[in-house]
């Protein structure tokens, strides 16, 4: 195992990919109710699934990395094909989607969030953007009232381009997932082109 990552890292990883499955989980079981009698068959299919367990369970401690960069495009490539294919069912699919990830996001606040580090390390821990040896932020600039960054390694675009998506709709649904987080805070998340941007609102 690489040294430079440690268990901790490991298992905050593996409980990201957990919590984007649950997420998906979900808005495909939507779509099945919408008509998609055989979508989850599809899913599987078409991107793999991730087995459900414990991390002791389902990643081989020789090679967690491995494991974990498997798992992670699997996560990714569910992900951006559930949204997309339900979200082209009905114009009220999307919105549906965008309000289920608004209640994802408050029942996932925080009242430790004081600054615009401390958002961005809140939100790192929760959402899976990439392999976990890659750096997924290349951060432009930093100070007490915002933090601007470029992604980089992203896994979710190449999971959309994959299945022919529009990436904006991954980022406008992400904007309102973390909004919805700092909802109580002062901060606020923006994208800016191809800047990000957690900043006072």
């Amino acid at each position: 195992m690489d040294k430079t990552i440690t268990h901790d890292q490991i298992n905050i990883h593996f409980n990201k990919i957990k919590f984007i499955n649950s997420i998906t989980d979900s808005i495909a079981a939507y779509g099945v109710q919408c008509g998609l009698k055989n979508f989850t068959d599809d899913l599987d299919m078409n991107c793999g699934a991730v087995p459900e367990g414990e991390i002791d369970q389902i990643i081989d401690p020789s090679s967690p990395l491995e494991f974990l960069s498997l798992y992670t495009k699997i996560s990714c490539d569910r992900f951006a094909m559930t949204v997309i294919q339900i979200s082209m069912l009905h114009p009220n699919c999307k919105k549906a989607i965008c309000s289920f990830l608004r209640d994802i996001g408050k029942q996932n606040q925080s009242d430790k969030i004081a600054s615009p580090k401390n958002a961005v390390s809140f939100l790192e821990n929760i959402i899976l953007e990439g392999n976990i040896e890659d750096t997924t932020k290349e951060i432009i600039s930093s100070s007490e009232k915002e933090i601007v960054w470029k992604s980089i390694n992203s896994m979710h675009e190449k999971s959309w381009n994959r299945f022919k998506g529009d990436i904006n709709l991954f980022y406008e649904l992400l904007e309102t997932f973390i909004n919805a987080i700092l909802e109580n805070t002062k901060f606020i998340f923006k994208r800016d082109g191809e800047l990000f941007v957690v900043g006072e609102k």
